[in-house]
């Protein structure tokens, strides 16, 4: 097989990943598989080493993954080190491939349209089930509960909502619930689907690709991944949407002159929002939650909202870190250490969790130390730096999304954070050098 073929199977692999990838995490791994074995045995890598790779950069970014790997030394849990150590494989492996058979300028567009038209598909697939959902359960009940003999303790938990703070009546949201949070995307964690929106919503609006030209259809998948960020009840996401729509907003009114537009389109994501709020209990309950565990002078420990469990997670953390401050707990031993402070503080939903840090800083810190939180800083901060310089937009974005998610999500502790950013970041990067001759 000559190398013009196997070329061919490099891209369209990696357009296949993009496109599969926001459907389905755990499948895209087996190309990414792929991917490397055609690059293996058939690319004459040595050549394209010579011709392509950059040692700096490479050392850069899969130094980030060695310093793993040196924790396996003075870690307590070599197991878990090394089961952490296969879920941050692709932080070494893709940019060796991508570094060494970059993507030409054509081929990028393709493949980041790839993952929009997958972002598309895979919300329309959720929305889709979620009002089949919405109408079983509503034909469920029409039948007075005799006609199904299997638990739907799911369905009917998404439709009537109990809170303590209303007295402990029941209340009908009508079915909105089953639009919301893990009940809306269910294969691919919520926060993590907000931020594959997020960065959809940046390449349509940067990327110059014949697909986002026509109107319509931009306004068609804007609203799509709009709709679904909010419905999602991200809260990094929805930060992330209102940075981005801020700039885009910002562009609209002072440099096309459109100020008209710009005020419909606020108006509206603002009456979405609105409707929720008052439509959704558990969307109003999610953010009043929030906003009391941000004010309240006191300990979150049992909080079971999602922020006052953060709160607790980081103050946990930063007494593990004092601790561990120059080295770390070793690459496996982060959870360990952070299980034996929520059982000493009676952080009782932590524990019962199993959470992380829910933040990649505080995470990378306790298992590294300050070098493996320096390391991070300069793995995410000094691409953002030449891309800046290289007016590079689309890069910026996508830096500033995975710099803003990793400060509310341990995403480098999944597969679905990881390979994310391994993936678009070896691609982004390697265009940005190419594009700037370094």
């Amino acid at each position: 097989m000559n190398n013009s073929i196997q070329d061919t199977f490099h891209f369209r692999l990696t357009q296949l990943f993009a496109l599969i990838f926001p459907i389905c995490p755990a499948w895209s791994s087996i190309l990414i598989v792929l991917v490397s074995v055609n690059w293996i045995i058939g690319l004459g890598f040595k050549e394209l080493i010579r011709e392509h790779f950059k040692i700096l950069p490479f050392i850069l970014f899969a130094g980030f993954f060695v310093l793993y790997l040196l924790g396996l030394f003075w870690t307590k849990n070599m197991d878990k080190g090394f089961s952490e150590l296969e879920t941050k494989l692709s932080l070494i492996v893709l940019p060796f491939v991508f570094f060494t058979v970059p993507l030409t300028k054509d081929q990028l567009r393709t493949v980041l349209k790839s993952f929009v038209v997958g972002c598309a598909l895979a919300m329309i697939t959720w929305l889709l089930l979620a009002t089949y959902n919405l109408c079983l359960i509503k034909y469920y009940i029409s039948q007075g509960n005799k006609i199904w003999n299997f638990d739907l303790n799911f369905f009917l938990s998404a439709y009537i909502i109990k809170y303590e703070m209303l007295g402990g009546k029941k209340i009908w949201d009508f079915g909105v619930n089953f639009f919301l949070k893990d009940r809306l995307s269910i294969i691919v964690h919520p926060s993590y689907m907000a931020m594959y929106l997020s960065f959809a919503i940046w390449m349509i609006y940067k990327v110059e690709i014949p697909l986002f030209k026509s109107r319509k259809l931009k306004m068609v998948l804007y609203s799509l991944f709009i709709l679904s960020i909010i419905l999602l009840v991200s809260k990094a996401g929805i930060i992330i949407l209102i940075l981005f729509g801020g700039f885009m907003l910002y562009e609209m009114i002072f440099k096309h002159k459109k100020a008209l537009k710009a005020i419909s389109i606020v108006l509206l994501i603002c009456m979405a929002f609105g409707s929720l709020f008052v439509f959704a209990p558990q969307f109003r309950y999610r953010f009043t939650n929030s906003f009391t565990a941000m004010t309240s002078k006191e300990n979150n420990y049992t909080a079971d909202e999602s922020t006052g469990s953060r709160m607790a997670v980081w103050k946990a953390s930063k007494e593990i870190i004092k601790k561990n401050f120059l080295i770390g707990t070793g690459t496996g031993s982060s959870n360990d250490a952070l299980t034996e402070s929520y059982k000493k503080d009676g952080m009782i939903v932590a524990l019962k969790e199993h959470l992380n840090a829910h933040n990649q800083y505080l995470q990378t810190f306790i298992t590294l130390g300050v070098f493996g939180l320096l390391w991070l800083l300069i793995v995410l901060f000094f691409p953002l730096q030449l891309a800046i310089a290289g007016k590079d937009m689309i890069y910026v974005g996508f830096l500033l999304i995975i710099i803003i998610n990793i400060f509310v999500e341990s995403m480098f502790e999944t597969q679905a954070g990881v390979m994310f950013f391994a993936f678009f970041n070896a691609i982004l990067f390697m265009n940005l050098l190419q594009k700037q001759k370094l």
